[in-house]
């Protein structure tokens, strides 16, 4: 597999083994962090109830770690019929909880990346470094927060460079819902800045990006209104983001969030994504859609009764047949022990990924 699909794994497996959920799924690469999940209010989709709820099982799953005492976590790769496994990625926590050092590792036992977070006394992350094998700086990030939370300043490093190669600097209102950020690059030079507009009831109304000259780049707009396919084409600049409440086929109301917006690049095209979420806002389903109906990617999820997810699997555009997808394995007491990757016959797994801990496994806190 590539570096990028070993990247994307094991940000799925860092979420389910010590969050539960997964708000996305290239969310992030750092554990266990409100403060990195702060970062999320600034997508154009996350409203303040969604985030302070993913807040709250990130502070769930440090408890997790906390309460079972566990100082690391190391996840084993097992090839089909294999007796012995190859260490391929290793989770390092403080007495908080928080994911102080993470690594991947080469199949000859050697260190291909590695990360060293810092977190404030509040277990908010202040500071990550990343390294590559031979130990060498490649990039870090740093962010300053006030007394709410809300992450002030977002800088980012190039190698060992003293200097951020670009900066976030971000302003909120007394409901603490983001108003501004302005980007800017390593001279100080405005590169862009975002707006945010808010209805009386919290929930956001407009989110308008310039470039640093001021120009329009793009505009979401956050109603209800019907779109049609004819109205979709008008959308260059501007996207429409519209939740809805549906019933599926066992009588359970799901969310639905849909949103259409305009793709960038030299063959920019308007594009329909389609979300669905369970009853503890957990996403299940992810499809996106040119106007003429043509699938370019789908996704779905399976949780358990417990909130846990089970199953990920994503499928080969316009068919229900998977690419891949990968199954999860708890023990009683709600820790992740296997989790097995299927992507040939999908008949019996093609790898296994099986979890050790440092400590023996308690209850996880409620």
């Amino acid at each position: 597999m590539e570096f990028s699909t070993l990247l994307y794994l094991f940000a799925l497996m860092c979420i389910i083994v010590v969050n539960n959920t997964m708000k996305r799924l290239l969310a992030t690469l750092i554990l266990i962090t409100p403060a990195f999940l702060t970062i999320g209010q600034a997508n154009y989709g996350d409203s303040r109830e969604e985030l302070l709820s993913t807040m709250q099982k990130s502070k769930k799953g440090r408890a997790h770690i906390v309460s079972a005492n566990i100082k690391t976590i190391q996840n084993f790769a097992y090839k089909r019929n294999a007796k012995v496994g190859i260490l391929e990625y290793e989770y390092r926590y403080d007495n908080r909880g928080n994911c102080i050092e993470w690594f991947i590792y080469r199949k000859n036992g050697k260190v291909k990346v590695h990360e060293l977070n810092t977190f404030d006394d509040s277990n908010r992350i202040t500071m990550s470094q990343y390294y590559n094998g031979s130990d060498k700086m490649k990039s870090a990030e740093s962010r300053v927060y006030d007394r709410s939370g809300n992450i002030l300043e977002h800088d980012f490093y190039k190698r060992d460079s003293k200097v951020a190669k670009s900066k976030t600097i971000s302003t909120y209102d007394t409901k603490n819902n983001i108003t501004e950020s302005k980007m800017y690059d390593k001279k100080g030079k405005l590169e862009s800045r975002i707006e945010y507009s808010y209805y009386d009831d919290g929930s956001k109304k407009q989110t308008i990006e310039y470039s640093g000259k001021g120009k329009v780049k793009q505009v979401w707009n956050f109603d209800c209104n019907p779109v049609g396919t004819a109205q979709a084409h008008k959308f260059k600049d501007t996207s429409k983001v519209c939740i809805h409440f549906e019933t599926d086929k066992d009588g359970n109301q799901i969310k639905v969030k849909e949103e259409y917006s305009n793709s960038r690049g030299l063959f920019s095209f308007t594009m329909r994504t389609v979300s669905r979420y369970d009853k503890d806002n957990n996403e299940i389903d992810r499809a996106s859609y040119k106007l003429n109906g043509k699938q370019l990617s789908h996704w779905s999820t399976v949780y358990n009764s417990d909130g846990r997810m089970t199953e990920y699997a994503d499928y080969k555009p316009g068919t229900d047949k998977p690419y891949w997808k990968i199954t999860y394995t708890y023990n009683s007491d709600g820790y992740v022990t296997e989790s097995d990757m299927y992507w040939k016959s999908f008949q019996e797994p093609d790898a296994k990924y099986k979890w050790v801990y440092s400590a023996p496994i308690s209850t996880p806190a409620k």
